[in-house]
């Protein structure tokens, strides 16, 4: 099995060696999350915690960090769907999309700073694509920056529809 960190309910944090057989018996006794492991662990996680639809959403071969991050970003457990981009972002930090996905996921989590960090490298590597502009702007309004988010908003819609006079 995979190395693994286990936080249950309650926050407690439990590094350990685990295989599916094993993980499973571990969401038995109230494991939350589980970071650190491995494509076959993530979705017995999807499963047991009654996300099977998002199981394709995993990718393709085993270690696809960002397909993983998706699935869980949508199965709306961040804490895992985080560790999962930030190795996908390791594995290729030039890759604007997948500092995208890691900055929306720390926004979900309330760490905010980061977030901006992550999302200002992103749009640094792609200026114009919608995706980071649109995570600018929910980070502007989590911010209590209304003015700041439309500008985003605007900026990703019109990069989005590719119209003309989007100013």
């Amino acid at each position: 099995g995979d190395n693994v960190e286990i936080i249950d309910c309650v926050g407690e944090r439990v590094e350990g060696t685990l295989d599916v057989k094993g993980w499973v018996e571990k969401y038995k006794t109230g494991v939350d999350f589980v970071t650190h492991g491995d494509y076959e662990i993530y979705a017995a996680f999807l499963v047991l915690t009654g996300h099977k639809e998002m199981v394709p959403m995993l990718g393709e071969r085993p270690q696809d960090w960002n397909g993983i991050g998706v699935a869980l970003a949508n199965a709306g457990h961040f804490v895992a769907a985080e560790v999962a981009f930030t190795r996908a972002v390791a594995d290729e930090p030039n890759r604007s999309d997948l500092r995208a996905n890691r900055a929306n996921v720390l926004r979900r989590l309330g760490r905010f700073e980061e977030a901006a960090t992550e999302i200002s490298k992103s749009l640094k590597l792609e200026p114009t694509a919608h995706v980071p502009m649109f995570i600018a702007g929910n980070l502007a309004l989590d911010a209590g920056q209304p003015l700041e988010a439309l500008k985003w908003f605007n900026a990703a819609k019109c990069e989005a529809t590719h119209e003309r006079f989007c100013k």
